[in-house]
């Protein structure tokens, strides 16, 4: 069907909001208004902000009809509509506000390279209306909910949306940014504009958002031919002069995201016809939950446009696509059972065990063989753009893959598991034995005993254990199950199904201290990003890295990784949000005192780059950052002054490897973690001893001196490091002067800084805390919590504030209001970080916490222990 150009059905996309990547502290439920409006909303409220991202299209059914009967405010125009940019919605209930639709707040879009700010004001007659608002108006509930098929069962506290409800709307046209990117972010606050009439401080009730895609059409041809599962047998694989017979057999694909609405199935060996409209990134889908490794565009001309470096399996010409896929060999004779492409679209059969087996497949990720009986194991894969084999890690998944690029088939690549051909990764390589396929695939299935399938049935044989009176043996089967656990969702899965109160009444105290040990140890493997980029860059786990020798093996093969490899990881990386992830990471882990991994993850960045620089610059400032990260934080977590303060100097070393990047990074993480630095400063002020106090005050004197001295404008990007010189010699001289009363050099500002050193002492947990009482441990926790500033200090130090407050004693017992300080210690914690509250918990141990919470208390605290 032709249609003509405007705004019709097919030809505009919304990419709804698919993630909320920040928010207040004071955000209710900010992932209601992600995807399609449901009625489901979040609240706006005074001290309210949140920001989204990972916005992701879904057709509107004709998205002008929706306009055809506003109520109240504007009713846009097909040409509005056409130029708009960004559209949300929000509930109003009997009214919208005075100014015919949305209360007031303010807009901030940025699509990682430029930023535009935008206010609302919801009153009558407000002093300005921003021209990017092209439309703010009002349409009833029963059009909207008719529109969107949004159910009548809409959860409290919303509500079913009603007939005549007012539904409001915000259009905005942003032409000057890339609406497309996909690190476009949105984000959302309260306004509160006094003196102001009331409606403009009403608070308003979101329920969607996203951005306006507008197409216009064109016809192109899509070819797919000999795609997918051609059967090939080998008469005798130990001969390789052997010819090979090829058998055609049906395996489809299927159209996937980026194309027109809906799931269209290609069968394999004949050739498609398809109406596309002009947009980039068409991807197909070759098996369940798996999207190719593959996309093209279509031109406004209808040109399809193929990227060089899928050349190797697939073709454009004018408005033609082939398609022939990379050849896999999979060979299973060393199997008990046949394999089974699992979910593959359109279906393969099985592949026999008794033959060579050849796919034809296109690169994704997500390709999962199966053997076929009982026990079964799953081989997720992938294939790469150059047509390589890769064996999937996962987070909280175990490394069955061996650092070097695999054989053409998977018999020897199992086969040769744990023997590489050339001995450079002895470390961690077992020399003495080859592995067949078959031993292979059983440590893989151990490995993941508690996967999706099995863990119904692990939580079935616990059930029959805990029936009834339960031996000592049978406890000790029941914890091995939980301790056997590979993955954190499949502890977490098992405890929140037997509950941390039935696992108290089954288990010994010190068996569930064992239980907190083990989850944290999969929570962080789960969710510490550097850790999954170390394994996903090296193919080792990312716990076994310290044991191998970083010069002689590490760093060979870092730069062995391919170039699409190392770009990969580089790209990953720095996402925005993943290399706040990142930083964010490594200050958690490092105030836990857990290892980082901070050596290996810098020879990663460092290596990414590769002779050809890519990203070279931001990996650099990612690398640095990084180091500063760690360096600040695992001093804090001990209360180490005296290296805090030799740290300060590289802030203005003209003498730094990396000057000035190096100084520029040290200064953006001192003011990232500024807040960490005052929640453990406060803790002094607190109970601390009085040179303890007056030792910080005149750390932090001294970090504000060198902040504050440090240039304001650091050198644009790509200036020569003489640019920031001269700035760093005045920082030094203004420094100096101020502590000595005398300009001088930088290494006389070492020489001051020195002084201050050794006049100070470290306050360590032990220092600090050694002898305080409960109430006063009480007292800090409640000040610090109230502040904000509790689950921002050092384990350590709240470990041991969580024992003090629980130092009661048959004559001093803990009491309601010290059982409420214990909850709030973990509370925030586990606010911070789940893997942090099972450290501290463990670190006090159940048999102490049992004994101290009593009544209520108890209740609360065993809520705790569910998990995400």
């Amino acid at each position: 069907m032709k249609m003509e150009m405007g705004l019709q059905p097919s030809l505009t996309l919304i990419s709804w909001a698919g993630k909320v990547i920040g928010m207040s502290p004071d955000g209710q439920s900010p992932e209601k208004l992600l995807g399609l409006p449901n009625g489901q909303t979040q609240v706006l409220g005074p001290g309210i902000e949140f920001s989204v991202s990972g916005f992701h299209e879904q057709p509107p059914p004709g998205l002008a009809l929706l306009f055809e009967n506003v109520t109240h405010g504007d009713r846009p125009t097909l040409q509005q509509l056409q130029t708009a940019d960004f559209i949300a919605f929000e509930r109003n209930g009997s009214s919208p506000a005075l100014g015919g639709g949305w209360e007031s707040c303010d807009w901030v879009f940025d699509d990682g390279t430029r930023s535009q700010s935008v206010r609302w004001f919801g009153q009558k007659d407000p002093p300005f209306r921003d021209m990017r608002v092209v439309a703010n108006g009002s349409i009833p509930g029963r059009t909207y909910r008719d529109f969107f098929g949004i159910p009548a069962d809409v959860p409290a506290p919303d509500g079913p949306v009603g007939d005549g409800e007012v539904i409001s709307f915000l259009l905005f046209s942003l032409p000057t940014l890339e609406m497309k990117n996909p690190n476009l972010s949105v984000t959302v606050s309260f306004t509160a504009i006094p003196p102001a009439p009331v409606d403009a401080s009403i608070t308003p009730d979101i329920d969607a958002m996203g951005v306006l895609i507008h197409f216009a059409e064109s016809d192109v041809t899509l070819r797919v031919q000999e795609l997918l599962n051609m059967s090939t047998q080998l008469a005798d694989a130990g001969r390789h002069d052997e010819a090979l017979t090829a058998a055609q057999a049906a395996t489809d694909v299927q159209r996937g995201s980026g194309t027109a609405p809906g799931q269209v199935l290609l069968p394999a060996g004949t050739a498609h016809d398809l109406t596309l409209i002009p947009a980039t990134g068409y991807r197909f889908q070759p098996a369940a939950r798996t999207v190719a490794d593959f996309s093209f565009d279509v031109g406004v001309d209808g040109g399809v446009v193929v990227h060089p470096r899928f050349n190797g399996f697939a073709q454009s010409t004018a408005h033609t696509l082939t398609i022939k896929g990379h050849r896999v060999a999979v060979d299973g004779r060393d199997l008990a059972n046949d394999l089974m492409p699992l979910s593959f679209v359109g279906g393969s059969g099985t592949l026999p065990r008794d033959r060579v087996n050849t796919l034809a497949l296109v690169p994704a990720s997500g390709y999962v063989l199966r053997t076929v009986g009982v026990p079964t194991a799953d081989f997720p894969f992938t294939v790469d753009t150059d047509g390589k084999i890769n064996l999937l890690d996962v987070p909280g998944g175990p490394i069955i893959m061996r650092p070097e690029d695999p054989p053409e088939t998977l018999r020897s690549f199992y086969a040769d598991l744990f023997m590489p051909a050339r001995g450079s990764l002895r470390l961690f390589t077992d020399e003495k034995a080859t592995r067949s396929l078959r031993t292979a695939i059983h440590d893989h299935q151990h490995g993941l005993l508690l996967g999706r399938v099995l863990r119904d049935e692990i939580l079935a044989v616990i059930d029959e254990l805990f029936d009834g009176a339960t031996s000592e043996e049978e406890e000790d089967i029941a914890l091995q199950h939980l301790l056997d656990s590979s993955r954190a969702s499949d502890l977490a899965f098992l405890v929140n199904k037997l509950t941390w109160s039935g696992l108290d009444d089954e288990l010994d105290q010190t068996d569930l201290n064992r239980i907190m040990d083990r989850l944290m140890v999969l929570m962080d493997r789960h969710d510490y990003l550097v850790g999954f980029l170390l394994r996903w860059f090296f193919l080792v786990d990312d716990n076994s890295l310290p044991n191998i020798d970083l010069v002689n093996v590490l760093t060979p093969f870092a730069a062995s990784r391919s170039t699409e490899v190392r770009h990969s990881f580089a790209d990953q990386c720095l996402i925005p949000t993943q290399r706040d992830a990142v930083l964010n990471g490594i200050a958690v882990m490092a105030l836990r005192l857990r290892d980082p991994h901070l050596r290996e993850f810098k020879l990663a960045l460092d290596s990414a780059a590769g002779p050809e620089l890519y990203r070279g610059v931001h990996l650099q400032r990612l690398s640095w950052d990084a180091f500063y990260t760690d360096r600040i934080c695992s001093q804090l977590a001990v209360g180490e002054y005296r290296l805090l303060l030799s740290t300060l100097t590289d802030l203005v070393n003209p003498g730094n490897p990396q000057f000035p990047v190096q100084n520029i990074a040290l200064f953006n993480m001192l003011r990232r973690w500024d807040r960490h630095f005052l929640a453990l400063e406060r803790a002094i002020a607190i109970v601390g001893t009085q040179r303890q106090q007056a030792d910080v005050r005149r750390f932090m004197f001294t970090k504000k001196l060198f902040m504050d001295n440090f240039p304001p404008q650091p050198p644009a990007p790509g200036a020569p490091p003489a640019a920031f010189l001269a700035p760093i010699v005045a920082a030094i001289q203004a420094i100096q002067t101020t502590l000595t009363g005398v300009a001088g050099s930088f290494a006389d500002l070492v020489n001051a800084v020195q002084a201050i050193t050794d006049a100070i002492e470290d306050i360590s947990v032990g220092q600090l805390l050694g002898t305080i009482d409960g109430d006063n441990a009480m007292a800090a926790v409640n000040t610090m919590a109230g502040e904000g500033l509790l689950a921002l200090l050092p384990a350590l130090y709240k470990s041991e504030l969580l024992k003090r407050v629980m130092d009661g004693s048959v004559l001093d017992p803990v009491g309601d209001a010290r059982e409420a300080a214990v909850l709030t210690v973990l509370r925030d914690t586990k606010t911070r970080s789940q893997a942090e509250f099972l450290q501290i918990a463990a670190g006090a141990t159940w048999q102490l916490l049992d004994d101290s919470i009593q009544g209520s208390e108890f209740d609360e605290l065993v809520q705790l222990f569910k998990f995400s």
